[in-house]
């Protein structure tokens, strides 16, 4: 769902995104310059290992199935142009800034609870990347993970940048990794980082 409203609306969106950005400080507190590389680096390489971890293992179980599911999510990419590709990673951070920056942080506020907000907060993100394809249902496992991975990354460096920035850049992977496996360019064994990358059956 979000995917369709981000390829029609992505020039408003990112106007709009921007001008938040420039006028509202909220939420910007946490490390800066240097001091911001660590979790950037490290939320990143986190959320990139998570996700090939979870689908090395929805490998292992479902096989064929869900090499099915990854080629069909793949080939809906490959059919867009670059700029659509190009503005999933750009309106990441118009996820993050009502995901995190606003539900999340008035969850917290509401429950004092940083856990259950961020959990919350997950499950909408994930139910809001459902596609049509029931087929592709398994994979907002992936999704929720992210979306717990950004939460907690945003409680411990109450940064929106440094999430922003994790979220943009595993986006950007993720499109090219799905893009390259239904194009046949590398088995989604080896996307995945099963041991050999050999081809299922």
């Amino acid at each position: 769902m979000l995917f369709h409203v981000k390829r029609r609306w992505w020039t408003a969106l990112l106007t709009a995104n921007l001008l938040v950005l420039a006028t509202l400080p909220v939420g910007f507190r946490g490390p800066c310059g240097r001091l911001a590389l660590l979790p950037l680096l490290g939320g990143l390489a986190l959320l990139l290992l998570l996700t090939r971890a979870i689908h090395r293992q929805l490998l292992a179980r479902d096989g064929p199935a869900h090499a099915a599911r990854l080629t069909a999510l793949g080939q809906l990419y490959a059919s867009h142009t670059a700029a659509d590709r190009w503005a999933v990673a750009l309106l990441a951070a118009a996820e993050e800034l009502f995901f995190r920056g606003l539900l999340q942080l008035s969850l917290q506020r509401l429950t004092g609870s940083p856990r259950l907000a961020v959990a919350v907060t997950a499950l909408l993100f994930a139910g809001l990347h459902d596609q049509p394809d029931r087929r592709l249902r398994p994979l907002l496992l992936p999704v929720f993970v992210e979306g717990v991975l950004l939460g907690g990354l945003y409680v411990v460096t109450r940064s929106l940048p440094v999430v922003m920035l994790v979220h943009a850049v595993h986006d950007l992977w993720l499109c090219a990794a799905l893009v390259a496996g239904a194009r046949g360019e590398r088995s989604w064994e080896q996307l995945a980082g099963v041991r050999g990358g050999a081809t299922l059956p």
